[in-house]
């Protein structure tokens, strides 16, 4: 996958593997993801967070950029250009959606809540995928 304002591709499995993640997808056009950018990087900057990983779904890589520019997160983000990520997920089509990859590779969608709000809500919401079956 193409990364958000760098020059070249990433392998999206490789990234990830043996460790847990938390992939949050996103667009420019979408308010709640504007909000929920914020907190998810303030997440990420916290000592016990895991590492988070923002993927930009059925954008405009220039939009996607013009955002990541204007919140200037500290989290990485990268172009799903052809909605491969969503697709392979099954994510639904509203956003922002979030999902827990494991170090096993499975993958935990987070549903409470839909759209984070606060920090805490991350935590508990990692911590139970993590923890889950």
């Amino acid at each position: 996958m193409p990364c958000l304002g760098e020059a070249g591709a990433v392998p999206l499995g490789r990234a990830v593997a043996g460790r847990p993640v938390l992939l949050n997808l996103w667009a420019s056009w979408c308010s709640p993801c504007r909000e929920e950018i914020g907190v998810l990087d303030a997440y990420a900057a916290s000592p016990d967070a895991i590492d988070v990983l923002g993927v930009a779904v059925r954008d405009r890589p220039a939009d996607a950029l013009a955002l990541a520019d204007e919140l200037d997160p500290r989290c990485p983000s990268m172009l799903d250009p052809d909605n491969a990520v969503q697709v392979a997920l099954g994510a639904p089509t509203v956003l922002p959606t979030s999902w827990v990859v494991r170090p096993d590779g499975s993958v935990v969608q987070v549903a409470d809540p839909v759209v984070f709000r606060g920090v805490d809500q991350v935590v508990a919401a990692v911590d139970a995928a993590l923890a889950g079956p």
